[in-house]
């Protein structure tokens, strides 16, 4: 009885640590946008949870190249589609930062805070200042 009763507790001390540290991991990837690696991460804004989100990238090899931003509406506000899509919309945020980076017109150059706008499953997000 003693055995059963401790692998119970054992099993669930190991499902609950293994919970808790998942739920701490934020998102990392990389995109490639016409030949440039532009990796990025997800940035967490004041309290854990559903607060407030953003996003860190930057160009793969350049020095000193990292830019954030954060998504103005918070993307926790569609609940329908981002709890279970999260690396998707990253991923969609850092390809269209990095077609504007990319873009010759933009030489190069991080979009202005406020002056990047993108759409995921019909939100219009914006990158705003962190």
């Amino acid at each position: 009885m003693k055995l059963h009763f401790s692998l119970l507790v054992l099993l669930c001390l190991v499902f609950l640590c293994g919970t808790a540290s998942a739920g701490n991991e934020t998102i990392k990837d990389k995109v490639e946008v016409k030949g440039v690696t532009f990796e990025y991460s997800e940035v967490k804004y004041g309290s854990s949870g559903a607060g407030q989100r953003g996003i860190k990238i930057w160009r793969k090899g350049v020095a000193k190249d990292d830019n954030s931003y954060k998504f103005s509406p918070n993307p926790h506000d569609n609940k329908k589609k981002y709890p279970k899509h999260a690396e998707a919309f990253y991923k969609a945020a850092a390809t269209a930062i990095g077609t504007f980076v990319t873009n010759k017109d933009n030489k190069n150059k991080y979009p202005a805070p406020g002056k990047l706008k993108f759409t995921w499953e019909s939100v219009e997000y914006t990158c705003a200042a962190p």
